[in-house]
């Protein structure tokens, strides 16, 4: 059975920046027509806001351990004073005299604090775009001194890990053809050729991958 068409990489994407500030470094070979590993770092955006404000949610949860420290200081007090007192109060004054609800604000707080060090960490990490798989490089948007911002296009990746081609075939030739059933599975082989580009006996093989549930428009083949 032989069928013409389309190669297009199952990996296309345009990358974008999730935080904003300007481009203080380009690696070269983000470059149209260059090839990345994935991990590489393509972009540097100015990282000084993001360090800034890092060491200041730091500061904050130190500040937000010192209070809860002190609240816990305040319950041992709370605790002494309650015993001395020797009497059984009901819950909610109980609750109240060794300053419960106290206790858990300053917990809570920490507990914020440390969200925000965590949160303040990751923005700062996002500066560094980093290609998210092997990737060969089509389009390039921005360079040193752009100020870009979060869903702003930088360029466009493709994958070099696989590739589709999408073609069609009469609906009689179905029969001859066998598509896996689960991920682990391989369709039938394929030999693939490009007679313009390529020598004569030169070929890759493939394997069939999914049947898509749909008809082409025009010749009605699957």
């Amino acid at each position: 059975i032989v069928a013409m068409g389309t190669v297009e990489a199952t990996q296309d994407i345009t990358l974008s920046p999730q935080v904003g500030g300007e481009v203080v470094s380009r690696s070269p070979a983000f470059t149209p027509g260059g090839f990345v590993k994935k991990g590489d770092a393509l972009l540097q955006i100015d990282p000084a806001d993001y360090q800034n404000t890092l060491q200041q949610r730091k500061s904050e949860l130190r500040q937000a351990i010192a209070d809860l420290n002190v609240e816990m200081g305040r319950q041992n007090v709370a605790q002494k004073d309650y015993q001395l007192l020797d009497e059984t109060l009901a819950a909610e004054l109980e609750s109240l005299v060794l300053r419960k609800p106290q206790l858990n604000s300053a917990r809570a707080k920490v507990e914020a604090a440390r969200s925000a060090v965590n949160q303040a960490k990751l923005e700062l990490e996002r500066t560094n775009i980093k290609a998210p798989f092997h990737a060969h490089i089509l389009s390039r948007n921005v360079s040193v001194g752009s100020q870009v911002s979060p869903r702003d296009n930088l360029g466009r990746l493709v994958g070099l890990d696989s590739y589709w081609i999408v073609t069609t075939v009469p609906l009689a030739k179905l029969p001859w053809l066998s598509f896996p059933k689960t991920d682990s599975e391989m369709g039938s082989t394929v030999q693939i050729r490009n007679r313009v580009a390529w020598k004569e006996d030169t070929y890759r093989t493939g394997y069939l991958h999914r049947m898509v549930g749909a008809l082409e428009e025009q010749t009605r083949m699957a």
